[in-house]
């Protein structure tokens, strides 16, 4: 591995310049691996994945297949930096499912935020002490447009209410799913922690 030609010399090179953060331990893997993306990797992989991306449609497939591609793409064009990358990923895959399951992600995702709000005020109004910054924090981690792993996962979800609805048959893995969990969970410890206690 990077031991002929070009490879061999940006290896030595590489190697050199950056040994003083490789002494230190502040090297990491993923940035070796960009610096290596970047001088090896060919341009238009990246491009023709986020071409592929935009144009892939669900068809037929059900959530889990649909993803799965999703996410190869999605890597594969560069597009992994939620920041930058999530409005763009849930407007192209909205126009690309079933109008009726983008309905139900949507309407899902909502419920979600209602019942997180309302628990919220709920725990307010019993007299739990929450910090009235720690609080507003929490109301404003809620009310945000979807991530792109919130919409997968409600996708996820509701396919296979909506494939009942269409009256298509589901799949053997998806009528053996776990329990719906609460995508919001990981946000508020301290709120689902005060939750199971009542």
């Amino acid at each position: 591995f990077l031991t002929l030609g070009d490879a061999a010399v940006w290896n030595r090179t590489y190697f050199a310049s950056h040994s003083v953060a490789i002494e230190a331990g502040t090297l990491t893997w993923e940035a070796f691996v960009r610096d290596l993306d970047a001088r090896f990797r060919d341009p238009d992989i990246a491009a023709a994945a986020r071409d592929t991306l935009m144009r892939y449609k669900m068809n037929n497939l059900d959530a889990r297949t649909f993803f799965v591609k999703i996410d190869e793409l999605r890597i594969l064009g560069g597009l992994t930096n939620p920041e930058h990358h999530d409005r763009i990923l849930v407007e192209t895959i909205e126009k690309n499912m079933p109008a009726d399951l983008v309905l139900a992600v949507g309407n899902a995702y909502e419920a979600e935020k209602k019942a997180v709000l309302a628990q919220l005020r709920l725990l307010k109004g019993l007299g739990v002490n929450f910090d009235d910054d720690k609080m507003a924090l929490q109301v404003a981690q809620v009310d945000v447009p979807i991530s792109y792993e919130a919409f997968r996962d409600f996708a996820i979800q509701q396919d296979l209410h909506v494939r009942r609805a269409r009256g298509l048959t589901p799949l053997k893995a998806e009528s053996h799913r776990p329990q719906n969990r609460s995508l919001f969970t990981p946000l508020f410890p301290d709120l689902w922690a005060i939750r199971s206690q009542l």
